[in-house]
């Protein structure tokens, strides 16, 4: 006999597996067996996935070894091939993602239980919500009705400090992420294949877990962009990888959002999908200040924002400010030419931090000194643009003199004892998973066009479920200050989500968007930008062709947004 071997390394995608002989002295080798075989002069791990009689192949080599029978079950294969095809990866490197465990002589996982003969006919639930203490309470129902029948209940988190503050809650929950050693992967992994676990809480990575018995999966703020792996092959959707597996286990499925992204929105319109909304929005919480023709003294914090944040403070009670600028200043220029200092590797704008006494460039994490004199005209007069979160902590000192400040950004380390001495935080956005957002009674942004200068057609969308995010999580009162109060995607943030969706399909149908098209962005990657240029207009016309015959629209070529970028 034949075996099918899936090699578990990278490969082009064309490689989906390789023919090997079965020695008599193996025996019968199951699909889903875990092997070891010869490849390219040394030996490699590989997934057994099909058996035959006969190969088209020439002499062949032999399997080496068995690790372990039936080290995936079939259900895994079947969505590890939908995943390779759909994305155009090699069998073998898709294979990687449920393979975190691999076992050894002194290792050998227990055999996964026998099937369940109970049928299950999964339902897909879209849950809206705007008070996180309800969604909550939702989400410990749902997941005690899977546990209630004897099926294992996933639990995806977007990242590890909400997977931290949601384990309060599902106090026996067994969690699963990378931060695991070695040595408790294999035991996690062991348990939740032989069913002795009932509810596991994760990262996206437990998708591909080898559940004995999965009968729902719940996906906590699903609109959260860390459920894409985008930065490495596979690159995938893990909501969408969530539907396959949904479909392969007939398991139920329910996603929890405070602002849901609007193709799951579309996705949930269907007859298949049923939405819930869990509860309205209070409109009077949120105070909308116009920056418009305030005095340079109110710039950047004006003075309604003041008086609010004054009666908060003499209540006792504590202030979160969001200002997405990391440094002192969002950037240094020469005032006698114009020249802007920037990052020698990729081009990006340098950003001054008066704390380190250097520009830092927030792509390649490269520290400069400051250019003087000037490179380009010798001069020696500096000209600092703008305020970054450092500059923004020094002006609050200046007007709350005797209250305990605390800059919050990814330059700053501190834990949630600490955190819960502070009467500010001014923070980013990679502040927010640190912060129990509840537990501040004034929420501000201070800056709203900060978030709207990215060049996304989905800007207005990101920028809308981020502020529904802090109204949903939040207790108390939001301010947002900005230049145009009367943007009319604004009036959707107290309303439901149908009511801001139908605003931005509008807009959508009329550029021919997403939902309405599919948009594929290829990139070409080269050291030299004119290298880049000319092998992207060597595709245009074989590209031009294929889409014509598709019906579709090719744009570009054109510079990337980032136009360089580290190593």
């Amino acid at each position: 006999m034949i075996a099918e071997v899936a090699i578990l390394k990278r490969l082009s995608r064309e490689h989906h597996w390789f023919d090997y002989l079965i020695d008599e002295e193996l025996g019968e080798i199951p699909i889903g067996s875990l092997v070891k075989v010869p490849f390219r002069g040394s030996d490699q791990l590989g997934i057994v996935t099909g058996v035959k009689k006969s190969s088209p192949a020439g002499k062949l080599k032999s399997v080496a070894a068995v690790i372990i029978n039936n080290f995936l079950d079939n259900r895994q294969l079947r969505l590890a091939k939908k995943i390779s095809r759909h994305n155009g990866v090699s069998l073998g490197q898709t294979l990687n993602l449920f393979t975190p465990v691999r076992p050894n002589r002194r290792w050998q996982p227990p055999a996964p239980p026998k099937k369940s003969k109970r049928k299950q006919t999964g339902s897909k639930w879209l849950f809206t919500y705007y008070d996180g203490d309800n969604r909550l309470r939702h989400l410990q129902k749902l997941a005690a009705k899977v546990i209630g029948r004897g099926q294992q209940a996933l639990i995806l988190s977007p990242d590890m400090e909400h997977l931290r503050w949601l384990k309060k809650s599902f106090a026996k929950a067994q969690e699963w992420h990378s931060d695991l050693t070695p040595t408790q992967q294999q035991a996690v992994w062991s348990a939740i294949r032989s069913g002795q676990v009932l509810v596991i809480l994760a990262t996206r990575s437990g998708l591909f877990l080898p559940f004995a018995n999965l009968g729902g999966i719940l996906i906590d703020d699903s609109e959260s962009e860390n459920y894409k792996q985008s930065d490495q092959n596979p690159r995938y959707d893990g909501l969408e990888v969530a539907g396959w597996l949904q479909d392969i286990w007939h398991c139920s499925l329910g996603l929890f959002s405070v602002a849901p992204r609007l193709e799951d929105w579309e996705r949930g319109k269907k007859k298949t999908w049923r939405i819930m909304n869990l509860g309205r929005a209070d409109s009077g919480r949120i105070l909308l200040i116009d920056q418009k023709n305030k005095p340079p003294s109110e710039r950047f914090i004006t003075s309604e924002l003041t008086n609010a944040m004054v009666n908060c403070l003499s209540r006792g009670q504590k202030v979160f400010l969001y200002y997405n600028r990391r440094g002192s200043n969002t950037g240094v220029m020469c005032h006698d030419c114009g020249r802007m200092a920037r990052c020698l590797d990729c081009g990006k704008t340098l950003v001054w931090h008066q704390d380190l006494g250097k520009l830092l460039c927030h792509t390649c994490n490269i520290k400069y000194s400051l250019p003087l004199p000037c490179p380009s005209c010798h001069g020696s007069n500096l000209h600092y643009l703008g305020s970054g979160l450092a500059d923004m902590e020094k002006k609050l000192r200046t007007i709350f003199t005797h209250q305990k400040i605390l800059r919050l950004d990814s330059d700053t380390n501190v834990d949630f004892l600490t955190l819960a001495s502070f009467d500010i935080v001014l923070g980013t956005a990679q502040a927010w998973p640190l912060l129990n957002i509840h537990k501040f009674a004034l929420v501000a942004v201070l800056s709203l066009e900060s978030e709207l200068t990215v060049p996304d057609f989905r800007a207005v969308e990101y920028t809308w479920a981020r502020l529904r995010w802090l109204l949903g999580n939040s207790h108390g009162e939001v301010c947002i200050q900005t230049y145009n109060v009367d943007m009319e995607w604004l009036v959707f943030l107290t309303k439901d989500p149908p009511a801001f969706f139908n605003y931005v399909l509008t807009e959508r149908r009329q550029f021919s968007w997403p939902p309405y098209t599919n948009l594929l962005r290829l990139s070409i990657k080269q050291f030299n930008q004119g290298q880049a240029l000319k092998a992207a207009q060597q595709l245009v016309s074989p590209l031009q062709a294929k889409v014509r015959a598709g019906r579709g629209e090719l744009v570009g070529p054109y510079p990337d947004y980032h136009l360089k970028e580290r190593g």
